[in-house]
Formats: structure tokens, sequence, C-alpha cells
């Protein structure tokens, strides 16, 4: 259910006649998945609607991480830039034109790490002018990048420690990311890693960039229905109930402001619905 509307919302979007859709499509763990796996692959047959159509068949379990990974890298070899989803994902008309105008107009512009697809749950006031915004955030629910712009993968412990141990750096994190400070901190404690969003946000608060967000969300997510791997179960989801961006194409509207005041403290009150931080968090920010 959730690939199929997560390929029917993308068909629908202006430009996907000139996409290339590539679909990594991971090899069967347990016994009970392969019936859903061959669903998978006969609905992946009927799929028309975009410039070509790529699956990417393992041979063996790569692993949800291992699968994606994988699928970047064999992305960026032909590419210079991609935008990527995971299936439980729904966009607006005007997500692809959205992405690929971000795409160009943020090219050179290295400060900028990702263009992100959904807005997240804060409201911009009417006062704002833009129609787009820079965060110290990063969102995984359809986003685009360079290949040259993605940085450093993952932090062991070794680099959480060295991370933390430069005070200004710490600084930073406690005031945009206390929940992330926290995870460094129990990470270090725990010998684990962290690698994926958070890992792009530590990159973020040392080399000063930024994603790009849209103010009306182009990405409705269903994946809190306890199907998804790391979002667990939410009754009444308000990820899948965000409103979408009616309009059939995008355009910048006024001009961002990077470090803009009234945007950073609204991101800096954030704190997404159901993280399992968020709670400690503020416990952690009362104690230090």
């Amino acid at each position: 259910v959730h690939l199929k509307r997560c390929i029917d919302s993308l068909t629908r979007c202006i430009h996907a006649e000139k996409t290339d859709l590539f679909v990594a499509l991971d090899y069967p763990l347990k016994e009970e998945h392969w019936d859903g796996y061959e669903k998978i692959r006969e609905y992946l047959k009927t799929v028309t609607g975009f410039k070509s159509l790529n699956i990417i068949e393992r041979d063996v379990n790569f692993g949800a991480s291992k699968n994606i990974r994988d699928a970047r890298e064999t992305i960026y070899q032909i590419y210079d830039r991609m935008i990527l989803s995971e299936d439980d994902n729904e966009f607006s008309v005007n997500f692809l034109d959205y992405m690929n105008k971000c795409l160009e107009k943020f090219k050179n512009e290295h400060r900028v790490l990702a263009i992100c697809g959904h807005a997240r749950m804060v409201t911009i006031p009417s006062s704002y002018q833009a129609n787009y915004y820079y965060g110290r955030g990063f969102s995984a629910w359809g986003y685009a990048s360079w290949k040259d712009r993605m940085g450093k993968r993952d932090y062991g412990p070794e680099d959480l420690k060295a991370y933390i141990g430069q005070p200004e750096l710490q600084r930073k994190l406690k005031y945009y990311h206390p929940e992330l400070l926290l995870a460094v901190k129990r990470s270090i404690e725990t010998e684990k890693i962290i690698y994926g969003d958070g890992a792009r946000v530590l990159n973020m608060i040392r080399n000063e960039q930024f994603c790009v967000f849209p103010t009306i969300s182009k990405v409705r997510n269903h994946g809190h229905d306890g199907t998804g791997i790391h979002s667990g179960a939410m009754k009444n989801s308000p990820f899948k109930k965000v409103l979408l961006d009616p309009n059939p194409i995008f355009e910048f509207m006024g001009t961002a402001i990077i470090n803009d005041p009234m945007i950073e403290e609204i991101l800096r009150r954030y704190r997404i619905p159901g993280n399992r931080f968020a709670r400690s968090a503020k416990e952690f920010l009362r104690r230090n």
C-alpha cells in the first residue's frame, strides 16, 4: 500500500515523464516476507509515467540502511544530484518541480547541505515573506542533494568525543538540538554509532550548513503505522494529515535569510512529535 501510494503520487507530479525512477528492492529477510515481495515485484511491472524505471534487485538481504546506501552510491555513479525517498511518503503535485528548481538554484551554494520536502510541524507566521526557509535540521522524508555535499556519513564514539570536546560545537548543539546532544552522550557511553539524519545535523553544526525547507509541505508521511523500521506506531499520526501544497508548480517567492532570528527561534523550540528524546532533552536542559 505504501509503495503504491508513493509511486502513484510521483506519477502525478509535473516532470514525472522526464524523471528516471530507481527502486531499490531488497531481498526478503524471512520466509513470511516472500508474499509481500512477490506482490511488489508484480506491481512494479505495471508502473508507467516516468522517463525510465530502473529496479535494483538484491540477491541477498541488505537490510534497510545498506540497501539505501548502496542505491545512493550506484545512482551517484551516473548523476551528480539525486532526489531520494523511502516508500512511505506521499508527495504534492509540485514536489519534483520544487526539488529540481532548488537543486539548480543552490547547486553552487555549499552552505546548503540538502533540500527537504517536508515543512516540519511548525507554524510560519504570515508576516514571513518567502515560501522557503533555511534550517539547521534535516528531514529524510523526501530530500535532494548533490554528490559532493553530504559529508561525513557516521560518527563513532571517538568521533563524538572529539566533537563535543570542542566547546563551541557542544554549545551550538545544545542550543539548536539538545535531544541530539543527549543522543551523542548516550552513544559515547554505549559505544554506538550515530549515522543518517543525526550525522547530517552534526555536519551542519560543524560546517555552518543548512537545509532548505518549504513553508508549505511537499510531503506527507504514512510510516508511523507500525510498518516502519524506526518510526514505531503512533495513533492518529499528525504526519499523515499534513496538508500538501496544491499548486501545480513551484516558484520562489521572496528571499529567505540565513540565520533569520524569527525562523531560528521557531525551529529551536521545535520538537518532533513522538520523538523519544524530546522529554529527556527537556530534563537535560533543566539540569545543564
